[in-house]
């Protein structure tokens, strides 16, 4: 190559890398506003089932072999694991936590450029750049970014990348024995992340072939190692009812949503294509006798794409095509299109002798069909990628906006209606359970906002004038035990004795710990006149704990917390009644 065309070459070089250096500041800086203002504080779906790891704790009972159970068919350990660090020190402030998840994601951007980089060199790693990044942080895959329990998705992902990017050739030994062991840790992070992350293991069977005997035992036996033991037990489910049609269309919409989100018939119609451009991506490969550690590499990307379709299409196909198009599975599905760019621009590298020039008459056969392989990845690449961004980020910021208009009501989950619980949980009754207990500890939406009115004065002896009626309908000096799985109703009254007025809230505490907010304000007008209330019969209160908030087995202690008349203060009865909640009976 000439000077003057190595100079044009590394000026195009250069502009290359500054639009990826733009599209990623742009992409980064939109998910970073949609994170900080239009996410609600209200944990989402899956994400409350973390609630019962700190219950747990709270309990004393928490064991390190409860990270190891399944979630569904998944064991999500190290996505638990880090998601109840960073609970505990944020306080389930999800913005931070979805933060970190872009960090992760970043990571797996800057090892998937690194392994692009290695394998078709700088000039072409800085041409693919920019369609990568549409992949990787396709507004698209919006619940991802948005949604701060997926982090088990962005971290299998994170631990696929140093797969890749382990089991790529080095010349040097030592080099290569370091990259051998990065590549064992990152399928260990993807299988510990999501059940298609154990799919790593066999998907690079191929690549580590490469890698001599010795490594590919290894590869094998830590392999067995972690899939037997996660397989005990497996609470699998198959997508059972779904015909042969729907299989179909399921598994090319699940390889398609990268790029036809949010059409079934598109993305069913990019699925095929895809499946196709990778035929005559091996096909090319094996007939011009090319397959080696770099191709097979990035051949095992495209074949774990390929499992994780098959796993997902098994267990799901008979919820529909619909479904198949969530925005998280696209964390997998892109692995299949990231596999075409890099195999395209790979055959081209290998058909082009060096010098060559750009035009099309006089190429060979093989460069031509290379060629056209990229052109046509660059147009299905170019339009998909635009369109399934741009409504990826429309429907994402209204399914946002709608959820931060109704997470109030989590803070008033006591009275809120099931329709509405049901958008954060689809089991209202779980929601109420568990956010009483972010209540009690002052997490996620409670965070700021303390359980009892936080006042410079101090708590007034004295003042609490209340009393307990009834525990499960019960009275309490009957002797009260309230089955295990059944929520616990109590029914009494109370006001500011000093004031002799209603109070300006009512709390009821649990073994003098926790404090869980009472509906306050019916009429007791016996009350009124017994006591001599001067600002009316208003002083009636129910409070409903649900089950799973008191311990089986033991006594436990009601009292009142009642914020004074004026405001100003707040003051504690004493223990007012015991019940005992009945050890749960085993079958």
């Amino acid at each position: 190559m000439s000077k003057r065309a190595k100079r044009h070459a590394d000026r195009r070089t250069r502009a290359f890398h500054s639009a990826l250096a733009l599209l990623l500041v742009a992409q980064l800086a939109a998910l970073l506003w949609l994170i900080w203002h239009r996410t609600p504080h209200v944990p989402m779906w899956d994400e409350w089932e973390l609630a019962n790891f700190f219950e747990l704790a709270d309990r004393d009972q928490l064991r390190l072999l409860d990270f190891w159970g399944f979630q569904n068919e998944h064991r999500i350990v190290l996505p638990r694991l880090i998601l109840y660090g960073l609970i505990a020190a944020t306080g389930w402030q999800r913005q931070i936590i979805m933060v970190f998840n872009l960090g992760i994601a970043l990571g797996t951007f800057a090892l998937t450029f690194a392994a692009v980089r290695r394998t078709v060199g700088g000039r072409a790693a800085a041409l693919l750049g920019v369609p990568l990044a549409l992949l990787l942080f396709s507004f698209a895959q919006f619940e991802n970014w948005l949604f701060a329990f997926e982090t088990n998705f962005i971290l299998a992902g994170c631990g696929i990348a140093l797969a890749l990017w382990g089991l790529l050739p080095r010349a040097a030994r030592g080099e290569a024995d370091r990259a051998f062991v990065i590549a064992i840790a990152g399928a260990s992070i993807a299988s510990l992340s999501t059940l298609a992350g154990l799919l790593a293991w066999v998907a690079f069977l191929p690549a580590v072939w490469w890698r001599g005997p010795r490594r590919l035992a290894l590869w094998c036996a830590l392999a067995l190692a972690i899939g037997v033991p996660y397989f005990q037990g497996f609470p699998g489910r198959a997508g059972g009812g779904a015909s042969l049609g729907q299989i179909a269309r399921y598994a090319l919409a699940y390889l398609g949503g990268p790029l036809g989100y949010p059409s079934v018939p598109l993305a069913t119609a990019y699925g095929l294509l895809g499946l196709i451009l990778l035929a005559l991506v091996i096909g090319l490969i094996w007939w011009r006798g090319w397959p080696d550690a770099r191709a097979s590499t990035w051949l095992g990307l495209a074949l774990l794409g390929l499992g994780s379709m098959v796993l997902t299409t098994a267990g799901r196909a008979a919820l529909g095509a619909d479904q198949a198009l969530a925005s998280r599975y696209q964390s997998f599905s892109t692995l299949l299109w990231v596999a075409l760019l890099v195999l395209a621009a790979l055959i081209l590298a290998r058909a082009l002798p060096p010098g060559a020039g750009r035009r099309w008459v006089g190429m060979t056969p093989s460069l031509r069909a290379g060629g056209s392989i990229g052109l046509l990845l660059i147009v299905v690449l170019g339009g998909g990628l635009l369109r399934a961004n741009i409504y990826g980020l429309r429907e994402g910021n209204v399914w946002l906006a709608y959820l931060q208009r109704n997470e109030e009501c989590v803070r008033q989950y006591d009275t809120a209606p099931d329709d509405c619980l049901m958008l954060f949980y689809p089991v209202a009754d779980l929601v109420r359970i568990h956010a009483a207990f972010l209540e009690q500890h002052r997490l996620g939406i409670f965070r700021e906002t303390p359980t009892t009115p936080d006042f410079a004065a101090p708590p007034r002896a004295g003042t609490a004038l209340a009393t307990i009626d009834r525990i499960g309908g019960t009275a309490p000096s009957q002797g009260v035990t309230i089955a295990a799985d059944q929520p616990i109703i109590v029914v009494g009254w109370a006001l500011d004795g000093a004031a002799r007025r209603p109070a300006t809230a009512v709390y009821l505490l649990l073994d003098g710990r926790y404090t869980y907010r009472a509906e306050y304000g019916a009429a007791r007008s016996d009350v009124a006149t017994a006591v001599g209330s001067t600002g009316g019969d208003r002083v009636g209160f129910t409070t409903t704990l649900p089950p799973g908030m008191a311990t089986p087995g033991r006594r436990h202690t009601l009292a009142i917390r009642i914020v004074t008349a004026d405001g100003n203060a707040y003051a504690d009865s004493a223990p007012l009644a015991t019940f005992t909640v009945a050890a749960p009976t085993t079958p």
